[in-house]
Parts: C-alpha cells; sequence; structure tokens
C-alpha cells in the first residue's frame, strides 16, 4: 500500500491519503492517450466526410 501524508486546509493531521501505484496510474494515463486519439481520428473522419478538411 502507497500512502502519502495529507497536508492542506482541513486535513486532519497524521491522516492518510492513498496514492495509486505508477503502475495504475500508467494505465490510466495510457487510456487517455488512446481514448484522445481516438477522438481526433473521429472528428477528422467527419470532417473529411463534409469536405471541410
Amino acid at each position: 500500500m502507497v500512502s502519502a501524508t495529507l497536508c492542506g486546509e482541513g486535513a486532519e493531521p497524521g491522516t492518510q491519503l492513498k496514492v495509486a501505484p505508477p503502475s495504475e496510474k500508467r494505465e490510466r494515463t495510457m487510456h487517455g492517450i488512446i481514448y484522445l486519439v481516438g477522438l481526433i481520428v473521429v472528428i477528422m473522419a467527419i470532417l473529411s466526410f463534409f469536405g471541410l478538411r
């Protein structure tokens, strides 16, 4: 379990915050990149269909 100490407004001293392991963070980033690239491809396909590219 990876944890980090929370420090900020409204936080109790010593409160622990769970942080995702690097592998999960990297996986989430990859899914975001794939989603973004797919979205751009779909938009380009729609624009080329209407002759706007």
